[in-house]
């Protein structure tokens, strides 16, 4: 069997709403920062709503910076060769699921070995985390057995699945990296600029 692609959703990530990936600090920031400014130059203060703010700029450097994170430690567990974004995905509403990063993930036979190993090996805690996120309960009807069993039965075509490959590279990472992982990808995303800011700055600040 030769390397083969699979679409699916990168895990770990969040989404936006109601996350650590929220801009509630950046817009306070990038205010205090335009008014300073316009300030010292004897303009009035300006308020949210004047703003215009680079929403998409901010979602998709995050997207970016964290789906090359997220791929280079799956790299670096073998489980993947490579990993490739493609686009971000926001729901209308809000309701019953957040923003999510569609990737490609390039795996080897030698990346399915090593996930099938990782999965034997853990299996505890695997069953554990198929039960946390797949059992069906009210407001929720799972697509997805709970049973790990179910998914180990042919590792080969589990592996190849859209959905089902995104939960085990999420359960692996989550399971190496600890819950904390996220927040460092936050600290690296935001370290690399991957920060708020207003398209009309230098309107604002009546920049010629």
């Amino acid at each position: 069997m030769k390397s083969f692609n699979v679409d699916t959703w990168l895990p770990v990530f969040s989404g936006f709403y109601g996350t650590i990936w929220e801009t509630d600090s950046d817009e306070e920031r990038e205010i205090e920062d335009i008014n300073d400014k316009r300030i010292a130059k004897g303009l009035l203060a300006v308020g949210y709503d004047d703003v215009e703010w680079d929403y998409d700029e901010y979602m998709q450097m995050v997207s970016k910076s964290v789906s090359g994170q997220v791929s280079e430690a799956l790299i670096q567990l073998g489980c993947i060769q490579k990993g490739t974004f493609q686009n971000l995905r926001s729901p209308r509403e809000y309701n019953f699921a957040n923003d999510a990063i569609d990737v490609t993930f390039t795996l080897t036979p030698k990346n399915v070995k090593v996930i099938e190993k990782y999965l034997q090996v853990n299996v505890a805690k695997f069953s554990h985390y198929l039960t946390e996120h797949y059992t069906s309960r009210d407001g929720f009807m799972s697509n997805y057995s709970n049973q790990s069993a179910d998914w180990l039965i042919d590792i080969q075509s589990t592996v190849k699945h859209q959905h089902m490959l995104g939960a085990i590279l999420n359960f692996i990472l989550l399971n190496e990296e600890g819950q904390d992982y996220e927040m460092g990808l936050y600290e690296h995303a935001i370290g690399n600029g991957a920060c708020l800011y207003a398209k009309n700055y230098d309107k604002l600040l009546q920049v010629a």
